[in-house]
């Protein structure tokens, strides 16, 4: 195109596309409408936008959305191409696994689209980051819609780009509408969040006004000025897609007016009226293309069909083997930080497209484990900070990785992979299957995780391997020596597929002897760590600690076999299959909690292994943390984790399983851990019982997997008197400098170390003298992790339930109930006269077969319901949620004596008019003559006190219910001076637990409005 303004020659060719993409989206949705396709999304009222393709050059990238046909076809996609896709022909390039309108083309830069809108934008980030880094003359167009704005990334990719003053467009095209949503004061430029100074807005149904404003900025950011951003208002002329329809919820004036709006019907004005083209040349243009396109989607339609075989094709990238490694580690004990930190000097020796990037990476801090330490010394131009944003690391990756970086990227911790996890499982994982293996992301991104360290809580200290692994496309790697360590990142860093490396943080700073082999090591293949014949034990990551320690305090190891997995996702199925055949039990030993598991998967693949089924000897066995998060006492820490002593017992069990029975006293065995019991002694002291005693003072939990520490300086001196809280002594760790304070006072004895000494967590360093009332008691809660005990959480526990009556008052079994709840309460007013029109129009037309008010009330609350998902829910016994697709209804009822129960109507959700009404009587009989049913499937109750003349009221809610709606007594208020309506009050209270405000609010007009508009013929059928 020409620089300054389009000419007649540009605009034709515009024309052209536009008419190209315009006739596209009509046949298929007339294919759709023939039965020949499953579904349409379209970008009719969006082709003024084909100008950005048109200005795109070769080595520019583009990163859009599901509504962008006219740029891809002027970028250079083929109408045929996209005919493939919208019939998922094996051809097509997805290969059939993508839904029509999701774009991919890596030989014209088009990064494959995600239906998760706004996930293309940090992906885009990436595509432009790499370009900047390789100092190349191109940029990045990436689109968004309107209702896009609103996600996060979206945010977050700008002010990335902003941060890094990448070359990328950022083009928002605003069609007013998110499906059926008016999105004009929900969007940031509405709610004027965006700056005026860098956003342009245009004119987006006009070829001129797109080109007038994308044409400066593509030549801007060329000129190395940076992100442009433009903010252009279209007209959606289509439904939402083929399984929508607008005309639903828009007006017919709405509609009419889109036709003087279309870019396609304004670009032919324009050029008419400059005498570039005439009505007749239009036409001949129009059905010359409309011809071409119907004949290309026949053929494409003619085309073969993706096989069976072809699903499991490009999950993973294809396998490659890595070169050589070789570290060069000095002294004669190494830790998996140090082989992890050489390995990354040795990834930046190789190669300069090795990328890392993290929080607090950068030197002097080189990381919160010191895994970075020195990159970016050695190399500032490969070693980046991020800002504290986990979408945007794993979106830049996913961009960065496509464009074919070596990302390797560092999450802080694991615990925190959640807030990147759309990025991780809508663009890095499915990426190469997506395009049918075109393109790649193998990004490599680490984490520190896990537990057996005091004080990390639930988000430093979270197992969640079962959970990443349950995603395909992802390698997922545990190592547990330096050596595994080493090579996993080093065979990661050389493949094709996006591999995520779990980093155990206890025995990240554990020194072991190294035995020089540091090669690259193959995902999928575990390693036997001790051979035997009786019993097959599986672990990883800190399991292979806990293992070790139990097979140590049970003495005769030989006849256990220990497989370590390395890598949990692929599982290496087959050195455990082999394992089991020989030893014919297997235990799992997991960090991870136990449902839906690692270890569950591994015991549900080999049961259903008909020929290692036969061979079992006993049961196969899982050792796991609970269904429960990590406390941050460590009481509550080494209860939920498994400990030497369990595994030794499910050992012993295994191999003799009669050994409980004969030997119940060993069952009674406390459950230990080591770092525990040290913190146990420190508290307690050593000597008490006397009146001055010494006291051991010992080196404190060094945290995150910190075992020793170098001596600094020695403050106190023999003879010092002491306070609790006086620095002794430094020293210093990798990763920090701090004192060691007494916890006693008392007087100094001596020193048992000596300035530059290295000492060990537990070791003792000093003596005090101590009287013994200032020494702490054992606490009698740390106790308690030396054994697991089951309780509950409600008085009475175990006891049966009971349903007598306080009279007047609430059964003993709602009151238990109610122990959980937390209320909360809102209440609206809605007009009664429709219902008050309805009951009567029914009394005269039914007689006394008419359905009352209150049964009209409780159809329209049942329609509210189906369509606020939340409110078919209920709360199950131990306090979790669970959806109802088909729920029930109830209904209160005053009994006599005070005395109320609640009618059910079963299936309330599947009844239509006549059916709701004859079981709503049904139900009101029933309970009147003592015949109950089971509240289990009941969401919602409704109740009333319309007869005692009660107009408003906070209900209580019981479980299983998840609200309560009481119905006021109809009654009369002023509309104005001369006026009056009649209303009720709507008072809804709900379990605060599972519902917000906003959600109760809506749901509440939700009700009113139904009440309001109610008609007597749904009723009637």
């Amino acid at each position: 195109m020409t620089m300054g303004k389009l000419n007649a020659d540009d605009k034709r060719k515009l024309l052209q596309t536009m008419l190209l993409s315009r006739s596209g989206d009509l046949r298929e949705q007339s294919l759709i409408r023939q039965g020949k396709g499953w579904f349409h999304v379209s970008g009719m009222g969006h082709e003024a936008l084909a100008v950005a393709g048109y200005l795109l050059r070769e080595g520019d990238y583009f990163s859009g959305y599901y509504r962008d046909r006219p740029i891809a076809l002027a970028r250079g996609m083929e109408n045929y191409d996209l005919a493939l896709a919208f019939f998922a022909k094996r051809a097509s390039a997805s290969g059939g696994r993508q839904m029509p309108a999701h774009f991919s083309s890596k030989e014209l830069g088009i990064l494959s689209i995600a239906s998760v809108v706004g996930s293309s934008l940090l992906p885009a980030a990436g595509l432009a980051w790499a370009l900047k880094l390789d100092n190349k003359p191109n940029l990045v167009l990436t689109t968004v819609g309107d209702a896009g704005s609103r996600q996060g990334d979206f945010f977050e990719s700008i002010a990335f780009a902003i941060e890094r003053q990448l070359p990328v467009i950022f083009l928002v095209e605003d069609n007013g509408i998110g499906i059926s949503t008016v999105t004009e004061k929900m969007h940031p430029l509405g709610l004027d969040m965006l700056n005026g100074k860098m956003w342009k807005i245009a004119d987006g149904c006009c070829v001129d006004a797109v080109y007038d404003v994308v044409q400066p900025a593509m030549e801007a950011a060329r000129a190395g000025k940076g992100p442009q951003f433009i903010w252009c208002q279209t007209e959606r002329i289509s439904s939402h897609s083929s399984a929508d329809d607008h005309r639903k919820y828009r007006s017919e004036e709405e509609l009419e007016s889109l036709d003087g709006k279309d870019p396609i019907n304004r670009l032919k004005r324009d050029m008419i009226a400059s005498g570039d083209l005439s009505e007749e040349a239009f036409e001949e243009m129009k059905a010359s293309i409309e011809k071409d396109v119907r004949s290309e989607y026949q053929r494409a339609f003619e085309d073969h069909d993706p096989t069976p075989e072809d699903l499991m094709k490009h999950v993973l990238g294809p396998t490659s083997k890595a070169p050589s490694l070789k570290l060069d580690l000095k002294g004669e004990q190494a830790r998996m930080v140090d082989a992890i930190n050489a390995t990354f000097h040795a990834a930046l020796k190789k190669s300069r497209e090795v990328v890392f990037f993290g929080q607090d990476i950068e030197d002097p801090k080189g990381g919160v484990f010191s895994l970075t330490k020195g990159l970016s010394t050695r190399a500032p131009e490969q070693v980046f900070n991020s800002p504290l944003a986990e979408s945007t690391i794993f979106g830049v990756a996913a961009g960065m990785a496509a464009y074919g970086k070596r990302p390797v990227f560092e999450i802080q911790f694991a615990d925190y992979i959640w807030p990147g996890f759309n990025q991780l499982v809508t663009q890095l994982s499915t990426l190469h299957w997506r395009t049918n293996g075109e393109w790649s992301a193998p990004a490599v991104i680490y984490a520190p995780y896990g537990a057996y360290l005091p004080g990390g809580a639930l988000w430093h200290s979270q197992t969640n391997e079962s959970a990443l692994a349950h995603f395909p496309g992802l390698k997922i790697a545990v190592p547990s020596t330096p050596e595994d360590a080493a090579g996993l990142f080093w065979t990661a860093m050389h493949g094709n597929s996006p591999s995520l490396i779990l980093l155990p943080k206890h025995l990240m700073w554990t020194t072991h002897e190294p035995n020089g082999n540091f090669q690259p090591v193959p995902f999928g293949k575990a390693v036997i760590r001790q051979e035997g014949t009786s019993l097959t034990l599986v672990t990883w990551g800190n399991g292979t600690e806990v293992v070790q320690e139990a097979l140590e305090l049970l003495g005769d190891t030989d006849r256990i076999e220990v497989i370590d997995l390395r890598t949990v996702s692929p599982i290496d199925m087959a050195t455990i299959e082999a394992s089991v055949e020989k030893t014919g039990r297997i235990l799992i030993v997991q960090e991870d909690a136990e449902s839906c598991s690692i270890g569950q998967n591994i015991i549900s693949r080999l049961t259903a292994n008909g020929e290692i089924f036969s061979r079992l000897q006993a049961p196969p066995t899982l050792l796991a943390k609970p269904d429960v998060n990590i406390g941050y006492n460590p009481v509550l820490e080494y209860a939920a984790l498994p400990g030497k002593k369990d595994v030794a017992r499910k050992i012993q069990e295994l191999l003799t399983l009669e050994w409980a029975r004969q030997e119940p006293q060993k069952a009674a065995l406390p459950v230990a851990n080591p770092a525990f019991e040290q913190l146990k002694e420190s508290l307690a002291g050593e000597h008490a019982g006397q009146a001055k005693e010494l006291t051991g003072i010992k080196v404190p939990i060094l945290g995150e997997g910190i075992t020793t520490a170098r001596v600094i300086s020695l403050i106190a001196k023999p003879g010092d008197e002491i306070e609790p809280d006086d620095a002794l002594c430094e020293v210093e760790t990798d990763k920090a400098l701090f004192p060691i304070e007494s916890p006693y006072s008392g007087r100094f004895v001596d020193w048992k170390v000596r300035e530059d000494d290295e000492v060990g967590v537990g070791q003792v360093i000093a003596e005090m003298e101590v009287p013994t009332e200032e020494r702490p008691a054992p606490q009698s809660s740390l106790e308690s992790t030396t054994q697991r005990e089951s309780t509950s959480t409600l008085e009475d526990a175990g006891q049966p339930a009971t349903d007598k009556i306080i009279e007047g008052g609430l059964p003993h079994r709602v009151i238990a109930q109610l122990k959980n709840v937390v209320p909360a309460h809102m209440t609206v007013k809605a007009g009664w006269e429709t219902i008050r029109e309805a009951r009567k129009a029914a009394k005269k037309e039914l007689g006394k077969a008419a359905p009352s008010p209150t049964v009209m009330v409780a159809w329209a609350l049942v329609q509210a319901m189906k369509r606020h998902p939340v409110f078919s829910c209920t709360i199950t016994q131990d306090n979790t949620l669970s959806h109802n697709k088909i729920f029930d209804f109830g209904v209160a009822v005053a009994l006599k004596k005070d005395a109320l129960d609640t009618a059910i109507i079963p299936r309330a959700s599947e009844l239509e008019g006549p059916a709701f009404v004859e079981a709503y009587a049904g139900a009101i009989e029933a309970v009147r003559e003592g015949n109950t049913r089971s509240k289990a499937g009941v969401p919602l109750i409704l109740t009333s006190m319309g007869g005692f003349d009660v107009r408003d009221a906070q209900p209580l809610v019981v479980p299983p219910a998840i609200a309560t709606l009481f119905l006021g007594e109809a009654h009369w208020e002023s509309k104005d001076t001369k006026s009056f309506i009649q209303q009720v009050a709507l008072c809804l209270s709900f379990d605060h637990r599972w519902l917000n405000g906003a959600a109760g609010a809506h749901f509440l007009q939700d009700v009113k409005k139904e009440m309001e508009s109610f008609s007597l013929d749904v009723l009637k059928g």
